[in-house]
């Protein structure tokens, strides 16, 4: 599959994503004042679905800013949806410092794989 039309595919989930929601609520299956946690939800699995799929495809690292933007949105909207409206900040700090390690470990291969 070639690139273009996974965008495709993908910008037509995040579309998908955001009438559910609407749907969802206008039919009372969610509430009008959290179907935005619900959005966030929705938009957070997509971005990983298709970090998963493009890594498999195009063979790139998984954690790359798609997955970690899947992350960040699915933590937020869950701890609305959840009620727990105080850990959301702290969820956004522990993925902080995962990037941060990440991004140290990384350093050190390359700085291994480039001395003789």
């Amino acid at each position: 599959m070639k690139k273009s039309a996974l965008s495709d595919i993908f910008g037509g989930l995040i579309v998908l994503a955001i009438g559910l929601s609407f749907f969802l609520a206008a039919n009372n299956v969610i509430s009008w004042d959290k179907w935005w946690a619900y959005l966030l939800v929705f938009l957070g699995l997509v971005f990983i679905i298709e970090a998963v799929i493009r890594n498999k495809s195009f063979k790139d690292r998984l954690i790359g800013g798609r997955f970690i933007a899947g992350i960040i949105l699915l933590s937020i909207g869950f701890s609305f949806v959840l009620s727990l409206k105080n850990w959301w900040p702290l969820i956004l700090i522990a993925v902080g410092l995962l990037i941060i390690i990440k991004g140290i470990l990384s350093h050190k291969e390359e700085t291994k794989s480039d001395t003789p």
